[in-house]
């Protein structure tokens, strides 16, 4: 039973050895494809049953590990896009005024800022999404930012204008100053902020947080009485809850992405959705005061940790069944 294990345990150290030359580049994809050839080797080998001495084919094998263990840890030694440094600025996150101002308001701030949604680092919501990762939803449509120029994120324009509104966005951060461009806005704060400043590396250029005058916010009423209120009163990856008021009962408009998965409940009890031709979450509610909860529960969640009892099962019981094998 031991030549044999240990003829495995060669075979899958020879691709690994290998494969060391393309993981630096290819990263999970070529850990993936890597280890799947190196079981494929290790079973290959398995079946080719070599009548080795059991110290020959222990030695093999701990030299090829230690040759795996050696080449992993010396390629990637050789190859790096990053830099580290001595004092990163997420460590002075909570020096930030940008967080200090906002934080109070997270639960109704969307802030629109520049730099692939670093800004989210102050703990708000903040838009354009992170490097284009996020849903087809955020790149099409109504939630496509409108460009009027792809080199000003500051120039403004009507079009965008209505777009910041209506998916409610409240503050705006900028490089410049845009009062004199024409933006509808007031200055909450100007200066070097220790934590966006230094991620931007704009160590002596002053940021701007501004507050978008005439915003309705995230949360909004559709034909209801002008007394109608509605406040996001908490939230979290996967539930936000609003308090709503009105005497004549409407629309509730939250401006989250309605993507499927997502449920409602109305004091309690499940409620059905609004459709709508934007992608925000719309529920219909009477006069009153009312507890609104959507909540996250998709379905591929729950089949992905079927998926994975599955997978670790079959493992075990191939496990099990090779070491049966290599003990008869």
């Amino acid at each position: 039973g031991q030549p044999v294990l240990c003829q495995w345990l060669a075979g899958i150290s020879l691709p690994l050895a290998a494969g060391g030359q393309l993981l630096p580049r290819f990263g999970a994809g070529g850990l993936i494809a890597t280890f799947a050839v190196a079981l494929l080797a290790g079973a290959a080998l398995d079946r080719l049953r070599l009548q080795l001495p059991g110290h020959w084919a222990t030695r093999l094998s701990l030299g090829l590990i230690l040759l795996t263990v050696a080449d992993l840890w010396w390629v990637p030694s050789g190859i790096s896009y990053t830099f580290i440094v001595s004092q990163p600025p997420i460590r002075r996150r909570d020096e930030s005024p940008v967080r200090r101002l906002l934080l109070p308001l997270k639960d109704s701030v969307r802030l629109y800022a520049p730099g692939a949604n670093l800004p989210t680092l102050t703990g708000v919501s903040a838009l354009p999404v992170y490097l284009g990762l996020g849903p087809d939803e955020y790149f099409s449509g109504s939630l496509q930012v409108p460009v009027t120029d792809p080199e000003g994120f500051h120039t403004f324009s009507r079009k965008r204008l209505e777009w910041l509104r209506a998916v409610g966005v409240t503050h705006i951060l900028s490089f410049e100053r845009l009062e004199p461009m024409g933006w509808p806005v007031e200055l909450v704060w100007a200066g070097i902020d220790p934590l966006l400043n230094a991620a931007w590396a704009r160590f002596q250029e002053p940021i701007f947080l501004y507050r978008l005058q005439g915003s309705s916010g995230r949360v909004v009423w559709e034909a209801a009485d002008p007394a109608a209120t509605a406040q996001l009163t908490r939230q979290s990856a996967q539930q936000f809850e609003v308090q709503a008021s009105s005497t004549s009962g409407g629309t509730l408009v939250v401006r989250e992405l309605a993507y499927p998965g997502w449920v409602v409940s109305v004091d309690g009890k499940p409620a059905t959705p609004v459709p709508a031709e934007d992608p925000f979450c719309r529920i219909e509610l009477p006069p009153g005061e009312h507890r609104v909860i959507w909540s996250y529960r998709s379905a591929i969640v729950y089949w992905g940790w079927i998926g994975s009892g599955i997978a670790l099962i079959g493992v075990g019981a191939g496990t099990l069944a090779l070491v049966r094998r290599s003990h008869p």
